[in-house]
């Protein structure tokens, strides 16, 4: 089995398509307009700091699911070799 090909950068492909740079016009009207919110928040390193804890919750679940997963399938192997081990 081969491990994932990263493609060569820039992409062969046109990142410039009518459809691409309205999306960005639309990111940069938004990311304009949360500027100018987060202006008026006394500290808004408040609202960023909330964005990171709620990364970190996420990804600690998601780590939390892999780790569960892990435990499981330990626990089948166990249980597979004790039902072995009686059958002897």
């Amino acid at each position: 089995m081969e491990g994932f090909q990263v493609p060569l950068l820039p992409p062969s492909t046109d990142c410039e398509t009518t459809a691409i740079l309205k999306a960005l016009n639309r990111a940069s009207r938004a990311l304009g307009q949360l500027k100018g919110v987060t202006s008026k928040i006394p500290n808004s390193q408040i609202l960023i700091d909330t964005l990171v804890l709620q990364e970190a919750k996420d990804s600690n679940e998601i780590e939390n699911i892999i780790t569960m997963m892990k435990y499981i399938k330990h626990l089948l192997m166990k249980a597979s070799l004790l039902l072995e081990r009686k059958k002897l």
